[in-house]
């Protein structure tokens, strides 16, 4: 049954997403802490974690949906697109 499995591996992401999070605001609280007058760096810090953390949930769920759906979620690269270096290079010596 599919649908079981997904269900307990979107519990298991869910469950890493709630202990990163966890993470991220500990060190945030012990940098408040340890470094005095920091709170604009750490908070940065924090936020970047979180964006990231959100992101890693966010491809890892769309993943265990359909495997297309992996594929779909990563941004394209405009560089795949362009041929290699070593064949730009041929193709270019080849027109001469």
């Amino acid at each position: 049954m599919p649908g079981i499995s997904s269900s307990a591996e979107a519990s298991a992401i869910e469950d890493a997403y709630s202990e990163q999070i966890r993470g991220l605001f500990k060190v945030l609280f012990t940098n408040l802490i340890d470094q005095p007058g920091s709170d604009q760096q750490s908070a940065s810090r924090f936020a970047t974690g979180m964006t990231r953390a959100k992101r890693a949930r966010d491809l890892a769920l769309a993943a265990i949906e359909s495997p297309a759906a992996e594929t779909r979620a990563l941004p394209r690269s405009t560089r795949s697109r362009a041929l290699p270096g070593s064949m730009q290079r041929r193709k270019k010596k080849a027109s001469r």
